[in-house]
C-alpha cells in the first residue's frame, strides 16, 4: 500500500512540473481576460474565484469580509411598539 502512495505521489510531482514548464510568467499578470472566454469558462472562474474568498477569509477575523460568512444579526422589531 505504501508504494502505491509513493507511486501517486511521484506522478502528482511529474504533473506539476508539467504544468510548471508550460505555464508562462504572464499567466500570473493578475489580468483575466475575461471577455474572450465562453460561458462554461466564465462560470468556472467565477465559482473557483468565489471558493478562494471563501477559504481565505472563512476562519481569519483578521480579514475584512469574515463578517460576510457570518448569520447576520438584526434586531428583535416584534416588540417594538410605537
Amino acid at each position: 500500500m505504501a508504494i502505491d502512495e509513493e507511486n501517486k505521489e511521484i506522478k502528482l510531482e511529474e504533473k506539476r512540473q508539467e504544468w510548471r514548464e508550460k505555464l508562462k510568467e504572464s499567466d500570473f499578470d493578475g489580468h483575466t481576460d475575461f471577455q474572450s472566454m465562453n460561458f462554461t469558462q466564465k462560470l468556472t472562474w467565477l465559482s473557483e474565484a468565489i471558493e478562494a474568498v471563501y477559504r481565505m477569509t472563512k476562519d481569519n477575523p483578521s480579514a475584512g469580509c469574515n463578517r460576510f460568512f457570518q448569520p447576520p444579526t438584526t434586531p428583535d422589531h416584534h416588540n417594538d411598539t410605537p
